[in-house]
């Protein structure tokens, strides 16, 4: 009797198993084809649970150092400056107006604005704060995917890349995640975009749409940051030179100079107005050892040298290129003048070449233990067949020949190369080449499995460890990490913060005030203490809490106005403990009435102190209107100067009206072009001199105006006809007032800059602090914002490249030129 098997049994019984196991051997396979891009996307995840997820997603105002006060950069920057489908504007948030996003990145605070759409602000803010750092560990491996190394390499760059982004060893300069909690947000951003644009170089820019991605990227890393965009520019420079086709270096231009041209509407501004900024004087780090090779970093240092040695004897491109780069960074570390560039600015790039050179310690020594073990043994085996006569002594001899060579050659596959081999050798060595072969392909895995394993269990005692919450008999043996207590001291916002009771009854206070008597700026007492609000730098959210009615006369930006040296200079005279943040100003020191007598002329409206010092020398002067005094939250801690238990005062400022007229003619300065040092030096002085602001010193004026040297005193000058100025309206953009009198100069209490144009007077003129005069023509004046000859210029670049990125991606003339040259047209990459 003939039985047929049941469908139904094998399907239910045999066949389950046999799904169960295919599925099985279907996910080994996964894992094992892709472990190294499951483990970069791992360390993605563990960044994130790292910095606390719950507070990321919490819709709180995200406080602690810069970041707290960046929080309002886009929120202001879609009000102020890209609803006007511009890169750059003005803004009167800070520094009595300044230019907002003209010398700081844009693209970060849109990337933010664009993603608050879909969710809340809070947390589209946090989100594109951890994007760089989230994103980098996948990029690393990617990057290594691109170079078209073998793996363990793209897996171990992925994991050291972890180690950098947990790495302690500076906490401010960018790139790490300590750096990145402290304001370096941007920075972090450009990273990840420059690692992606080097992965397009690294892949090859052999098509038009790799070297317009190319381009698109390195555009994308500039305007999140320019010290990355550099980096990454010098890496993919040398990456090509080291490699066999030097014409490459043709394409790479053509991406860079097209990624550059896209940034023109933001570029070219920027470089035309670098006079208009301000140089901080950062003061350069001159403990060059210990910030070099600190104690944290210099287990990687080690692995890093063995990087340089094997890439040196592996002829490795990217092992060579970082160990150029490292060397570079170090100079520049140690040769930067003291100056707007600070020299730690260098060490981002210094330790992140570390952390990729100790990645490829490991992986070149991953590659190489198989080779020589599989020498060995091969080396063995022939000697054995030789003996036992299995295999002509001439093959043998030419076979060790070979294999020999073989140890100095750098072909990409060795299994590749010893099938050809033995495919002409198999008449006799078939059997033993198989050996070889298999022996070879056994340890490699063992060893990439090994290498890999080795750099995680690294990463878990080096970046892990130091983490996660360890048992307490553990604790002991492993410095903790700061980094989770600063993602949760920022994250968890200014409303988690000891001083938010207080905090916010002083923005709503301000709030009140602003609505009473006025919209304008605001002066307050600076002191670190006010870090118990969240940061020091909390006040600066004025504007956010008072919905653009009351700004703060400290910015974030300090190098973006050139009006932050009279700022600082009048927070040492108004604050009881200032933070003289800027070197080379002559500080006077506490001086109230001296420091109001800078507030009126600035024009800022108000004056907030808490110090008991202060508040006496403040009631004191008749220049100041004591509007409403807001109680502390805990007066027990006034004993200990805690800004806590200090009630603050919230002053009028007399006479600080946005528009008064002169009382003398203006004197132009000769040969003041308005250079930083130049102009600083001697408006300073002015301005420290109240015996000379009868007359104001300008940059440039009328030829009625009197020239004199720099430093030089004026001349008497008879007294300007009385005027009255009336309905003064004042915009975020725009100024307009009438006046009784025609002629007679007024000066605008505002930031100066080239953008402001004047229709009804003549002008504007710079004069000192950084102030503007105009003369009337008319009885209404109106100042507005505008486009200047660089701001034009630059939108015509853009739009230029634009142009040649479309036609890269589409190659749309190609089909025009064929037509009529009656052939195929050349591609760009057959440069």
């Amino acid at each position: 009797m003939q039985i047929s098997e049941s469908p139904v049994l094998v399907e239910g019984v045999g066949g389950g198993a046999t799904n169960a196991a295919s599925r099985l051997s279907g996910l080994r396979r996964f894992v094992g084809g892709n472990y190294g891009a499951l483990i970069s996307i791992a360390c993605s995840a563990f960044v994130l649970l790292s910095l606390h997820p719950s507070l990321i997603f919490a819709n709180t105002t995200t406080a602690g150092g810069d970041t707290g006060a960046h929080f309002i950069v886009p929120y202001f920057a879609w009000k102020d400056v890209f609803s006007h489908f511009e890169l750059g504007g003005w803004s009167r948030i800070w520094y009595n107006g300044f230019p907002l996003l003209t010398f700081y990145f844009p693209l970060p605070p849109l990337l933010v604005d664009l993603l608050s759409f879909l969710i809340p602000y809070d947390i589209a803010f946090k989100l594109i704060t951890l994007l760089g750092s989230l994103a980098l560990p996948p990029l690393m491996y990617v990057l290594g995917r691109s170079a078209k190394l073998k793996e363990p390499y793209p897996t171990v760059l992925a994991l050291a890349s972890l180690g950098y982004l947990f790495d302690r060893t500076y906490t401010i300069d960018g790139g790490n995640i300590a750096s990145t909690l402290a304001g370096e947000y941007s920075f972090s951003l450009a990273l990840a975009f420059g690692v992606a644009f080097l992965a397009v170089v690294f892949s090859g820019l052999n098509s038009n749409k790799k070297i317009a991605g190319a381009a698109v990227l390195y555009a994308l890393t500039a305007l999140s940051h320019l010290l990355p965009a550099f980096f990454v520019a010098a890496v993919a420079i040398v990456y090509v030179l080291l490699g066999p086709d030097r014409r490459e270096i043709l394409k790479l231009a053509l991406a860079g100079a097209v990624g550059t041209l896209l940034c023109g509407l933001w570029l070219i501004p920027f470089a035309a107005n670098i006079y208009y900024t301000t140089s901080m004087g950062w003061t350069k780090v001159t403990t060059y050892v210990n910030a070099l090779a600190p104690d944290e970093l210099r287990p990687w240092i080690y692995l890093a040298v063995l990087g340089v040695v094997f890439s040196m004897y592996r002829r490795r491109r990217l092992g060579l290129t970082f160990s150029v780069v490292a060397v570079v960074s170090v100079v520049a570390f140690v040769l930067l003048p003291q100056g707007a560039v600070y020299n730690a600015r260098a060490l981002p790039f210094f330790v992140m070449s570390i952390y990729v050179l100790a990645a490829t310690a490991v992986a070149e020594f991953a590659l190489w233990v198989p080779k020589v073990v599989a020498y060995m043994g091969s080396s063995q085996e022939g000697m054995d067949f030789i003996a036992h006569d299995e295999l002509d002594p001439l093959t043998v001899a030419s076979f060790g020949k070979e294999l020999s060579e073989r140890k100095d050659r750098d072909l990409d596959d060795d299994l590749d190369y010893l099938n050809q081999l033995w495919e002409r050798s198999k008449y006799q060595g078939q059997s033993f080449g198989l050996g070889v072969q298999s022996r070879l392909e056994r340890d490699s895995k063992r060893a990439k499995v090994g290498a890999v394993l080795f750099f995680v269990l690294v990463t878990i005692l080096g970046v892990v460890a130091p983490v996660v919450d360890l048992p307490s008999w553990l604790q002991s043996h492993v410095t903790q990490s700061f980094v989770p207590s600063w993602a949760s001291w920022n994250y968890s916002g200014y409303q988690a913060k000891p001083g938010w009771p207080e905090y916010e009854r002083l923005m709503g206070a301000m709030n009140s005030v602003g609505k009473n008597y006025g919209c304008g700026p605001a002066m307050w007492e600076y002191n670190s203490n006010e870090n118990n609000f969240g940061t020091p730098m909390a006040l600066m959210l004025l504007p956010f809490w008072t919905h653009g009615c009351v700004d703060s006369m400290e910015g974030l930006f300090f190098e973006s106005s050139a009006t932050t040296p009279y700022h600082f200079i009048d927070q040492s005279e108004l604050s009881y403990s200032p933070s003289d943040a800027m070197a080379g100003l002559p500080y006077n020191g506490l001086n109230v009435a001296l420091g109001v007598k800078h507030l009126q002329m600035l024009g800022v409206r108000y004056y907030m102190a808490f110090t008991p010092t202060v508040k006496a020398e403040a009631s004191a002067d008749k220049n100041l209107m004591l509007l409403t005094t807001v109680p502390a939250v805990n007066p027990g801690l006034a004993q200990s100067g805690s800004v806590l238990g200090q009630s603050w005062n919230i002053y009028l400022v007399k006479g600080s009206q946005s528009v008064v007229p002169l009382t003398h003619l203006p004197v132009v300065w000769k040969g003041m072009r308005g250079g930083k040092s130049d102009w600083l030096k001697y408006s300073v002085s002015w301005y420290q001199n109240p015996k000379e602001w009868g007359v104001y010193r300008a940059q440039n004026g009328p030829s009625n105006w009197k020239r004199i040297a720099p430093g030089s005193q004026a001349p008497s000058e008879a007294t300007l006809p009385s005027v009255s100025i009336y309905n003064t309206e004042v915009k975020t953009d725009s100024i307009s007032f009438s006046v009784s009198k025609i002629g007679v100069p007024v000066v605008v209490r505002e930031s100066y800059f080239p953008n402001w144009h004047v229709s009804g007077a003549e002008g504007p003129y710079r004069v000192a602090p950084n102030l503007m005069v105009v003369v009337p023509t008319a009885s209404h004046v109106v100042l507005s914002y505008g486009t200047t000859v660089a701001s034009i210029a630059g939108d015509v670049v853009t739009l230029v490249a634009v142009i040649g990125i479309v036609e890269l991606l589409f190659d749309v003339p190609t089909t025009l030129r064929r037509k009529l040259h009656g052939g195929r047209s050349a591609y760009l990459t057959n440069l």
